[in-house]
């Protein structure tokens, strides 16, 4: 390769790699702040959650909500996937992704409504699910997660008649892990229907049947519940999936950088080489060429 190419070469990846260097930067900024909104955010998720949707008869105080689809939830499945608007953050919306795909392939044939908030979701799910993508929700990631954002989105959500919605979006671990995890969010009417153990005539499940209502009118009251329940389980969602993407991010853009920097090393030990080689080249040819004059 030619001086000059590996000269231009090795400024790209060096500009490349002060690129990923300042979005890292930039990521752990954001962290900051985005993991302190969640700490914030992440018991009153949890409890309402565990209240609102039993998963897997798990004790409140045991819940833990990792991948735990049900397909006998009813007959159609509303899967809201929480995804991000920006990429170059590892694999946050492959996973979800997959997980919604994985899911619709243990269906059987039931109904399965996708619905998406983020647009790198989109692509990848319009690539091998596009008859069920029902609608996507862009830059909703414009400001930080809020719940006024997440009742918007809840609105647009229980607009679809489903038995059950699924929530999906990744839970934060720690600053390089995550875990996709998935809520299965069941209509309190629907449950009511198909629970044989229900407690009275009113249709109330047999785990919300001891609670005191108001107003009286404990359906009425229960699509309330389960409205807010939705509603504060997608904003429990976003804050988690926000923490994520940037603990993501960073990491992404430390690798890059690394990457880059090993490239930098590679190309500069080509380009030493090479102009060695020229070097030498040219003293060979002078020699010669003096050898040459004085025979």
């Amino acid at each position: 390769m030619a001086l000059k190419a590996l000269s231009l070469r090795i400024v790209s990846m060096q500009n490349m790699e002060k690129i990923t260097s300042s979005m890292k930067m930039v990521a752990a900024a954001k962290m900051a702040g985005v993991e302190k909104r969640m700490r914030a955010g992440r018991p009153f998720g949890l409890r309402t959650c565990a209240a609102a949707f039993p998963q897997a008869e798990v004790e409140e105080d045991e819940f833990d909500p990792s991948y735990a689809f049900d397909p006998e939830g009813g007959d159609v499945h509303h899967s809201l996937m929480i995804t991000s608007d920006r990429g170059l953050c590892g694999g946050v919306n492959s996973v979800i992704s997959k997980a919604a795909r994985l899911a619709h392939g243990k269906l059987d044939g039931k109904e399965h409504i996708i619905s998406i908030v983020g647009d790198k979701g989109r692509g990848q799910i319009g690539r091998y699910l596009p008859e069920n993508l029902k609608y996507t929700m862009d830059e909703t990631w414009k400001n930080s997660p809020n719940f006024d954002q997440a009742s918007a989105v809840a609105d647009r959500v229980l607009a679809v008649d489903s038995d059950q919605v699924n929530i999906i979006f990744n839970a934060y671990e720690s600053a390089i892990s995550y875990k996709t995890t998935w809520i299965n969010a069941k209509n309190f009417a629907f449950t009511a229907k198909q629970n044989e153990d229900a407690a009275d005539g009113e249709g109330i499940p047999e785990y919300l049947a001891d609670y005191e209502l108001e107003p009286e009118n404990k359906v009425e009251a229960l699509e309330n519940l389960y409205e807010f329940s939705v509603a504060s389980t997608i904003y429990w969602g976003m804050l988690e999936g926000a923490t994520s993407e940037e603990s993501s991010r960073m990491s992404a853009m430390e690798n890059a950088s690394k990457n880059a920097g090993e490239i930098i090393e590679t190309l500069q030990l080509k380009y030493n080489r090479a102009r060695q080689a020229a070097i030498t080249t040219e003293l060979i040819e002078i020699i010669s060429g003096a050898a040459a004059l004085e025979g």
